[in-house]
């Protein structure tokens, strides 16, 4: 996305499609090429001060990086276990 040096950083992700249900926006970085530029902490605190693209010194073709958050062995077993009584429930309803 091609956008203007005063926009801030939280702009710069909603332009782009905004934050996923499954985001980890503490976990939020800023690359240029393999190298990470901003992260963590630093990172936070610069969005809470309200920094644009420009005062974060970031250039064409630095991009942000969104990861997911990691789901817990129980998470993913009660997603499991949902799916498969939402499976029996229709097996039983349609037969």
């Amino acid at each position: 996305f091609v956008l203007p040096t005063s926009v801030l950083i939280e702009d710069a992700l909603m332009a782009a499609g905004g934050p996923g249900a499954n985001s980890n926006l503490r976990a939020m970085r800023i690359e240029r090429g393999d190298q990470v530029v901003w992260e963590g902490d630093a990172l936070q605190q610069a969005m809470l001060e309200g920094r644009t693209l420009d005062q974060l010194s970031l250039r064409a073709g630095d991009h942000i990086e969104v990861p997911q958050k990691s789901k817990s062995i129980w998470g993913m077993a009660l997603g499991s276990l949902g799916v498969l009584t939402s499976l029996t429930l229709l097996i039983t309803r349609v037969f």
